[in-house]
């Protein structure tokens, strides 16, 4: 407590209570020492020539953090070889740091690993040996100022090798990662929805041309433009961060179309937001 008196007495209450502790002025600041029991504490100020008391201004409460809590748990990722997964979560409380584990054991960031102290872990590039269940997989270890902490859930990361994906665009023109059933999978003769490392063909026949990307983590193992027009492919708009072609090990393939009896060449224009590891055209 700053700016005491000589001459007085202060008394520490808690919730109204005498502490039994009391410190003699000094004429600068003094301390009552560390406590830890919840209240609300407040001092009293005592002349010890007249007698006289009056209560200090101001108050100091203390009171237990609540434990940590996850309110976004990270999901399980199904990717293929050489593309990008990402593990990411939301918690509350105080002072939080964090550490992401596989299988008990600490990671850090190593040029494969990244973010392994934050709340999003990123694999990059995917690699076989990176495959894990739930019960071996990928968690976080969240813990506050106080030492209480949680853990999330375990993730599984299932490797998968490439699917052939063509863009059809409905219900929706957003691509995003293993949610929205806009792709159609030409093998399995089904609608599905893009997982990283995916062989995907963007085409201007589909029902929506405009593709708006809503990570920014998109990661296909090959982007191929089948047009004879104008697509364009970029982020969701206001998000942040932005939606992006994650593709240090993504390979884009622009093709045209061969002109039909009466049908003039036309120009292909493609606009792409993010990195690209190679082009061909």
């Amino acid at each position: 407590m700053a700016g005491t008196d000589v001459g007085c007495d202060y008394l520490l209450y808690r919730d109204g209570e005498y502490t039994g502790q009391t410190v003699s002025g000094t004429g600068s600041a003094v301390s009552f020492g560390t406590y830890n029991v919840p209240g609300v504490y407040t001092c009293v100020e005592s002349n010890v020539t007249t007698g006289v008391t009056r209560t200090v201004p101001g108050t100091a409460v203390i009171s237990y953090a609540t434990t940590p809590t996850v309110t976004v748990q990270p999901q399980s990722v199904t990717a293929g070889t050489n593309s990008v997964a990402v593990f990411s979560l939301s918690a509350q409380g105080v002072g939080l740091t964090y550490q992401w584990y596989r299988n008990g054991m600490a990671l850090t960031d190593d040029g494969h690993f990244w973010g392994t102290t934050t709340t999003q872990l990123m694999i990059n590039p995917v690699l076989p040996s990176d495959a894990a269940t739930t019960s071996d997989g990928y968690y976080c270890m969240i813990v506050d100022a106080c030492g209480q902490f949680v853990y999330s859930v375990t993730n599984a990361l299932t490797i998968q090798p490439p699917r052939p994906l063509v863009w059809i665009g409905s219900p929706t023109n957003i691509w995003d990662i293993a949610n929205t059933v806009n792709w159609s999978n030409t093998a399995a003769g089904t609608m599905t929805a893009f997982n990283q490392g995916d062989d995907v063909v963007l085409d201007d026949r589909a029902q929506s041309t405009s593709v708006l990307l809503a990570s920014p983590y998109i990661s296909p193992s090959t982007i191929t433009f089948n047009a004879s027009g104008t697509m364009g492919i970029g982020s969701v708009p206001g998000i942040s961060p932005a939606g992006n072609i994650y593709g240090p090990n993504t390979r884009l393939i622009v093709n045209g179309v061969t002109p039909s009896a009466g049908l003039s060449s036309r120009m292909i224009t493609v606009l792409v937001v993010g990195r690209l590891s190679t082009m061909d055209g």
